[in-house]
């Protein structure tokens, strides 16, 4: 792992299938698996101050199973104000966020594996912009790594 990854702070962007409106794979994930790069616009939550062009961003899904990390991709603007995705007349913090990586939505990277492995980090938040604690951005670059080269040869 180069030195990027532990200077760089990393965030955890969220996606609940139950309660999106939208199909990810549709959106930007199935480019992704096919190996092009594509970007697509996330909501931060509430994070406005700390994020930052270069910031690395996983994609954690979240709500039924399998939850676990399915993506990973580098935030390619700044923080800005778009409508929310519902149309239901709201604003909400966005970034632009280049998606270089991914697996299936059916193979995260398991939520049981990263909280073994980073045990104090909050794997269950409310909303988009968590930041991934400093002492545990190697550790889980590394398990993604794994994860994702284990899902590359099983899909070959």
């Amino acid at each position: 792992m180069g030195n990027l990854l532990v200077m760089t702070g990393t965030f955890l962007m969220t996606w609940n299938p139950s309660s999106w409106g939208g199909n990810i794979r549709d959106s930007f994930l199935d480019a992704v698996l096919a190996g092009t790069p594509t970007e697509s616009h996330w909501s931060t939550g509430g994070t406005t101050q700390a994020l930052e062009i270069g910031n690395v961003a996983y994609l954690l899904r979240q709500g039924p199973e399998p939850r676990g990390l399915i993506a990973r991709g580098t935030i390619v603007s700044d923080v800005y104000q778009a409508p929310h995705w519902t149309g239901n007349g709201r604003f909400v913090n966005r970034v632009d966020v280049r998606w270089t990586e991914a697996v299936t939505v059916d193979s995260p990277l398991p939520l049981a594996v990263l909280q073994h492995h980073a045990p104090l980090q909050h794997w269950s938040p409310q909303g988009s912009g968590t930041r991934l604690r400093d002492q545990y951005v190697r550790t889980v670059a590394e398990l993604w790594m794994a994860h994702l080269a284990e899902s590359t040869e099983q899909a070959t």
